[in-house]
């Protein structure tokens, strides 16, 4: 059978049995004889586990209460609701749904007629739901049988149900995906059709909403979090590195995680709460940032270090993020430390007083000097540091190297400027099939977004200070090389950013890093004679008004660490190559540092980036 991904809702009809702080364990290794194929909670929080023909039944600290044998001959899902336990028992014959008091006695039983691949089962009140699908990569779509009528009828949803968990009153909550693109959607069962969507912006694997604190709790690979659906925020609470989740459940102040793989069954503070000793971090970002490489080891070494902080990551759909932040800042409030910006917002910010600045902090300087030059910069407002880099791009024109090789022509070297691009231009449009008509282009590029308005924006304008001229020879220069590049056909019609080679043209978009190899790259060209690479990213930043100011540099010096920062040469601040070559990312993928040129390009690139600039209202028509 193919992994499961699966949760069971478990009766919440008493009061919390048990706290987090005053469980003895926060790890059940679950003895089972087959496998951990599925798990349930009861009114008590007893876990009860499938174990192929048995269902072993522990508390929360992990101690065996006793094990339901001799009923079952190889239970797929489990599900308890109203204190009763419903075993989907497969056999040759097919299915079979067997009801069990909490003690294991069997009350009833019956055929029930499925899908060959269940991949999820789930209860409420007297509804039993049924996620399955006819292949293993199947469309999947939910079943509900009604246990007082034993009437099964198909969820009106044309979407690929990914996930789902009863919810609130008459409705289920489904994780569903169009066009390979997820959302959430909830499910009047009255109705029969869904009326409300939610976008998803962090992709998970599986939910459970909690009617006690009216909550959705997730898992997603290593990590488990809560959401809040209505403000587009989700929030990590728990991580176990490198470990694969499959559900997660929850009992009272516990959330009940669990691992197919591992056998195990993880315990996690379903509020988050922090320690007496620990300062908790609250980190907001626009996507799951937690997921990224480096992001894990900077946790890791917090883990098992002597920090005393509780990171948590809140997530924000990226549609509402900025003006999130924006509202939060103008209020004034402190209950966030850390955020990540765009590198273009960062002027807007720091003159609004709204960035703590970091010059004081000797082990973050110093941090900055491991880097190439220019990333500092780049994190500084009028001379002040007030930024750390996360995601920076920094682009170069890669060649297609077999055109080259047709056209047999002689590349620019070093910097160059937009009037010998021109010039260059006319030399790359050749026949090469013999035709008659020239058939090939430098470059390609949309005639509405000419791509030095970009770096003109950077030389020329301000637009945090409101200074921008456009009424100048430089740009009117640029504006008379742009139009005879279109009147003389010397560019194809197109998009600019496309990042692939296309055959018939030269020069393509790349991503400038220290792992291109021996690839052909050149400096894309400049205005005038002074050499600015436009550049974009993001950076993490401290909240001015947070009041653990101590507990961001601890997190930002974690998260500079040589060890952190070297671990992918695709996002490469340090200058040293070497480091990066020796981590498992780097061996993993087979990759290839930059030679001696392409570190020249990536280097003298950086060092002459600067922060973009966006007027969408500049374009040329």
């Amino acid at each position: 059978m193919s992994s499961v991904f699966f949760l069971l809702l478990s009766s919440c009809s008493q009061k919390q049995v048990s706290r987090f702080e005053e469980l003895k364990t926060d790890t059940l290794n679950i003895e089972c004889n087959y496998g951990l194929f599925d798990m349930a909670i009861d009114s008590k929080h007893r876990i009860y586990v499938a174990d192929k023909d048995q269902i072993h039944v522990y508390n929360l600290n992990g101690k065996k209460e006793f094990s339901i044998k001799n009923i079952l001959n190889f239970c797929r899902k489990i599900a308890i609701s109203n204190d009763k336990i419903f075993a989907l028992d497969e056999s040759e014959t097919g299915y079979t749904l067997k009801v069990l008091d909490l003690n294991g006695t069997l009350i009833d039983q019956f055929q029930v007629q499925l899908a060959r691949y269940v991949r999820k089962m789930d209860c409420k009140d007297d509804m039993i739901f049924f996620l399955q699908s006819e292949e293993i990569e199947g469309k999947n779509h939910i079943t509900v049988l009604n246990m007082k009528t034993l009437q099964t009828e198909k969820l009106n949803v044309n979407d690929n149900v990914l996930s789902f968990t009863p919810y609130r009153d008459n409705t289920i909550l489904l994780y569903v995906e169009n066009d390979y693109t997820p959302y959430y959607l909830i499910y009047d069962l009255g109705e029969k059709k869904g009326v409300k969507g939610f976008p998803d912006y962090i992709t998970i694997k599986d939910i459970k909403y909690d009617p006690e604190d009216d909550t959705v709790y997730y898992i997603r690979f290593d990590k488990a979090g809560k959401l809040d659906l209505e403000n587009s925020e989700s929030e990590t609470i728990y991580r176990k590195d490198e470990i694969i989740f499959d559900k997660v459940d929850i009992a009272g102040d516990v959330c009940v995680i669990m691992s197919i793989i591992d056998k195990t069954i993880y315990l996690a503070d379903k509020n988050n709460t922090v320690a007496q000793n620990q300062t908790k971090l609250s980190i907001l970002s626009s996507r799951a940032i937690d997921m990224e490489f480096r992001m894990n080891k900077t946790m890791n070494l917090i883990d098992k270090g002597n920090y005393d902080i509780k990171v948590t990551f809140k997530t924000i759909d990226p549609g509402t993020y900025k003006n999130h932040i924006s509202t939060k800042l103008m209020s004034g409030d402190s209950d966030f430390d850390i955020f990540v910006i765009y590198l273009s917002d960062l002027n807007n910010l720091a003159k609004k007083n709204c960035l703590h600045v970091l010059n004081s902090y000797q082990n973050i300087m110093d941090s900055f000097d491991k880097m190439f030059d220019g990333i500092k910069d780049l994190c500084s407002y009028e001379g002040n540091v007030v930024a750390v880099p996360y995601l920076v791009g920094y682009q170069t024109w890669a060649v297609n190297e077999e055109l080259l090789e047709k056209l047999d022509i002689e590349l620019p070297e070093g910097s160059w400027t937009w009037d010998e691009f021109y010039e260059f231009a006319k030399t790359a449009r050749k026949d090469i099939d013999g035709d008659g008509k020239a058939d090939t282009y430098a470059l390609q590029c949309d005639k509405a977004f000419a791509p030095f308005l970009v770096s003109y924006n950077c030389q020329y304008a301000d637009f945090s200070k409101g200074i921008a001229s456009y009424d100048n020879e430089v740009f009117k220069n640029l504006l008379r090389i742009w139009k005879k590049l279109w009147d003389e056909n010397l560019v194809k019609n197109g998009e600019y950013y496309n990042y692939r080679p296309i055959d018939d043209v030269l020069f393509y978009t790349a991503h400038a890093s220290l792992e291109m190899g021996n690839r052909i790259h050149i400096y894309p060209p400049c205005i005038g004679e002074d050499m600015c690479y436009p550049t974009d990213g993001e950076a993490f930043v401290i909240n001015a008004r947070s009041k653990n100011i101590d507990a961001c540099i601890k997190f930002l010096d974690v998260y500079l660490q040589p060890e952190v920062q070297t671990i992918n040469a695709q996002v490469a601040f340090f200058k040293d190559p070497a480091p990066y070559s020796e981590s498992d990312l780097f061996k993993r993928y087979g990759s290839e540092l930059s030679n001696e040129v392409n570190y020249k390009i990536y280097e003298t690139i950086v060092k002459n980036s600067a922060r973009v600039q966006f007027n969408p209202d500049l374009q040329i028509s």
